[in-house]
Protein backbone atom coordinates (compact mmCIF):
# COMPACT_ATOMS: atom_id res chain seq x y z
CA UNK A 1 0.00 0.00 0.00
CA UNK A 2 1.04 3.78 -0.91
CA UNK A 3 0.40 6.47 1.63
CA UNK A 4 0.01 9.68 0.10
CA UNK A 5 0.39 12.98 2.02
CA UNK A 6 -2.06 15.72 -0.35
CA UNK A 7 -1.12 19.48 0.20
CA UNK A 8 -2.03 20.88 -3.05
CA UNK A 9 -4.95 22.82 -4.12
CA UNK A 10 -6.11 21.18 -7.24
CA UNK A 11 -6.45 17.15 -8.21
CA UNK A 12 -3.73 17.87 -11.19
CA UNK A 13 -1.31 18.92 -8.27
CA UNK A 14 -2.83 15.52 -6.64
CA UNK A 15 -2.34 12.90 -9.48
CA UNK A 16 1.69 15.09 -10.18
CA UNK A 17 2.10 13.73 -6.41
CA UNK A 18 0.81 10.15 -6.77
CA UNK A 19 2.92 9.79 -9.72
CA UNK A 20 6.08 11.24 -7.69
CA UNK A 21 5.85 8.15 -5.44
CA UNK A 22 4.66 5.87 -7.04
CA UNK A 23 7.75 6.68 -10.05
CA UNK A 24 10.16 7.85 -7.95
CA UNK A 25 10.79 10.86 -10.11
CA UNK A 26 12.63 13.04 -7.99
CA UNK A 27 14.76 10.27 -6.54
CA UNK A 28 16.11 9.08 -9.80
CA UNK A 29 16.29 12.39 -11.28
CA UNK A 30 19.26 13.01 -8.31
CA UNK A 31 20.80 9.18 -8.81
CA UNK A 32 21.23 10.03 -12.22
CA UNK A 33 23.16 13.33 -11.48
CA UNK A 34 24.89 11.61 -9.02
CA UNK A 35 26.32 9.24 -12.34
CA UNK A 36 24.61 5.94 -10.96
CA UNK A 37 22.30 5.57 -14.55
CA UNK A 38 26.00 5.85 -16.35
CA UNK A 39 28.00 3.71 -14.20
CA UNK A 40 25.10 1.01 -14.41
CA UNK A 41 26.53 -2.38 -16.48
CA UNK A 42 22.75 -2.29 -18.38
CA UNK A 43 21.29 -0.02 -20.25
CA UNK A 44 18.08 1.25 -18.48
CA UNK A 45 18.73 1.77 -14.72
CA UNK A 46 15.98 1.27 -12.26
CA UNK A 47 16.36 -0.68 -9.20
CA UNK A 48 13.37 -0.26 -7.33
CA UNK A 49 9.99 -1.71 -8.40
CA UNK A 50 7.87 -0.51 -11.18
CA UNK A 51 4.21 -0.34 -10.33
CA UNK A 52 1.34 0.10 -12.70
CA UNK A 53 -1.32 2.39 -12.10
CA UNK A 54 -3.86 0.68 -14.04
CA UNK A 55 -6.42 -1.39 -12.02
CA UNK A 56 -5.19 -0.36 -8.87
CA UNK A 57 -7.43 1.53 -5.78
CA UNK A 58 -7.37 4.89 -4.67
CA UNK A 59 -9.04 5.16 -1.39
CA UNK A 60 -10.19 8.22 1.17
CA UNK A 61 -11.82 7.80 3.90
CA UNK A 62 -13.45 10.69 2.92
CA UNK A 63 -15.36 10.75 -0.63
CA UNK A 64 -12.61 11.88 -3.44
CA UNK A 65 -13.38 15.16 -5.72
CA UNK A 66 -14.89 14.70 -9.26
CA UNK A 67 -12.54 15.91 -11.11
CA UNK A 68 -9.81 13.74 -9.01
CA UNK A 69 -12.00 10.97 -9.72
CA UNK A 70 -12.12 11.48 -13.66
CA UNK A 71 -8.03 11.80 -13.99
CA UNK A 72 -7.92 8.68 -11.83
CA UNK A 73 -9.76 7.09 -14.33
CA UNK A 74 -7.95 8.07 -17.13
CA UNK A 75 -5.09 6.32 -15.56
CA UNK A 76 -7.07 3.23 -14.73
CA UNK A 77 -7.89 3.41 -10.98
CA UNK A 78 -10.17 2.81 -9.49
CA UNK A 79 -11.48 5.00 -6.44
CA UNK A 80 -13.56 4.53 -3.02
CA UNK A 81 -13.92 5.59 0.32
CA UNK A 82 -12.19 3.40 2.66
CA UNK A 83 -12.43 3.00 6.55
CA UNK A 84 -8.79 1.73 6.76
CA UNK A 85 -5.60 2.10 4.59
CA UNK A 86 -5.42 -1.55 4.03
CA UNK A 87 -8.38 -1.61 2.39
CA UNK A 88 -6.62 -0.28 -0.98
CA UNK A 89 -3.45 0.18 -3.08
CA UNK A 90 -2.97 3.93 -2.54
CA UNK A 91 -4.50 5.78 0.23
CA UNK A 92 -5.08 9.62 0.23
CA UNK A 93 -4.48 11.42 3.81
CA UNK A 94 -3.43 14.67 4.89
CA UNK A 95 -5.90 17.75 3.09
CA UNK A 96 -7.91 15.41 0.83
CA UNK A 97 -9.66 16.47 -2.40
CA UNK A 98 -13.35 16.02 -1.17
CA UNK A 99 -16.67 16.63 -3.46
CA UNK A 100 -16.67 20.05 -4.58
CA UNK A 101 -12.80 20.65 -4.28
CA UNK A 102 -12.60 21.58 -0.28
CA UNK A 103 -9.59 20.97 1.11
CA UNK A 104 -9.80 20.13 4.64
Amino acid sequence: MIQIESEGKSAQELIGKILQQVHRIGQYTEWNKAGRWSDSPDFCYWDTPVHELYGKTIGSRQPLDPQFIEIARAFGLQTKTVSHPEDCDIFISGEEYFEGGVAI
